[in-house]
């Protein structure tokens, strides 16, 4: 738990890039390293690619389409550009299961889904990177208030909680 080569030492519980506390780095303590690295990338790109067809699927594409779109956005330019950045891909991954909570909580307005999206939106940060969060709260927002209209007026106050309290309440699990 602890990190001497830099200065005179740091705590890995004090540097978020390490992603002590992020539940799929659990398995680093189970497993060789060099076996967990090379399983921890290849589990992010097909999470990467999972999410994405879930997420395309929500959205009525047809499941072959579905399927390319998962594998477009899991060996995107981006992902694959930052294979040698574990923190930055591990927190990339979630961007599309965030989009499926969000476009469940537009469709349905239940709880459920804005409770599971504060648990993906800690999960994003304890994977430590937190400039990606950032940018998925951005996309987040573009989503809020482009769908902001289309929700019927007596709903939006309770689609505004639902969309905006999963960041508050995920990062302060975080």
């Amino acid at each position: 738990l602890w990190l001497p080569y830099q200065f005179l030492g740091l705590p890995f519980l004090g540097t978020l890039q390490t992603g002590l506390l992020y539940p799929l780095n659990f398995i680093y303590f189970l497993l060789p390293a060099p076996f967990v690295f090379n399983f921890n990338v290849i589990l992010h790109y097909a999470l990467a690619a999972f999410f994405t067809f879930l997420y395309a699927r929500l959205l009525g594409v047809r499941v072959f389409p579905a399927f390319i779109a998962g594998l477009v956005f899991g060996f995107s330019g981006f992902l694959m550009a930052h294979k040698g950045h574990v923190s930055m891909v591990n927190a990339a991954v979630w961007l599309p299961l965030l989009l499926y909570l969000y476009e469940k909580i537009k469709q349905e307005l239940r709880l459920k889904h804005a409770a599971f999206a504060s648990l993906v939106v800690a999960v994003q940060v304890f994977a430590g990177h937190y400039q990606i969060c950032v940018y998925t709260y951005i996309v987040l927002g573009l989503f809020v208030l482009y769908y902001l209209r289309g929700i019927a007026k007596n709903e939006r106050v309770r689609f505004l909680l639902f969309t905006v309290g999963p960041i508050f309440l995920g990062s302060l699990i975080a």
